[in-house]
Formats: C-alpha cells, sequence, structure tokens
C-alpha cells in the first residue's frame, strides 16, 4: 500500500519482474529510449512515461519519475512500448 509522507501521497514499491524469470543476458541501452510503460504498484496497475534503461529478451528495466521520486522496475517487454523522440 502507499502512504502519506509531508502530506503527499507516495505509491508502494512497484512489483519487478525476478532476476530468474527476465534472464541474465542484460544489454544497457545506450542511449536510453524513451518508453511507455505499464507498471504493477501493491494497489493498482498505471501506465507510466518512462525511459528504458536496459532489456533482456523478455524484460526491460525503466525508470519514471520525477528527481525527487525516481522510481525503477524490470516490467514484461510486451508491457513496454517505445516512443520516438520529436524535435
Amino acid at each position: 500500500m502507499g502512504k502519506r509522507r509531508r502530506d503527499r501521497w507516495v505509491p508502494g514499491e512497484p512489483f519487478s519482474v525476478p532476476r530468474e524469470a527476465r534472464g541474465e543476458a542484460v544489454k544497457e541501452l545506450e542511449p536510453p529510449r524513451p518508453a511507455r510503460s505499464w507498471v504493477q504498484l501493491p494497489d493498482r496497475l498505471i501506465r507510466v512515461e518512462a525511459t528504458a534503461l536496459a532489456m533482456t529478451p523478455d524484460a526491460v528495466l525503466v525508470e519514471w519519475g520525477d528527481r525527487s521520486a525516481r522510481q525503477s522496475a524490470w516490467v514484461w517487454r510486451r508491457a513496454v512500448r517505445h516512443r520516438s523522440v520529436t524535435p
């Protein structure tokens, strides 16, 4: 469950795909790619504007949020859609 901190709602920690399920062949993405991803929190499923940092054949490491509240999680690859950057 989420909690309150300084009169602001803070969501719970996101669920991440376990290492055994995502595999060991991790490829770092250089440069990181903008993406849109589904992320599961303890009390809900949300879609976030994220950055894909690394990937395996089955999962992607995504990071989202602002500088003061960055979160990251490994999610299933099918939960991520890469976006193109528009100038």
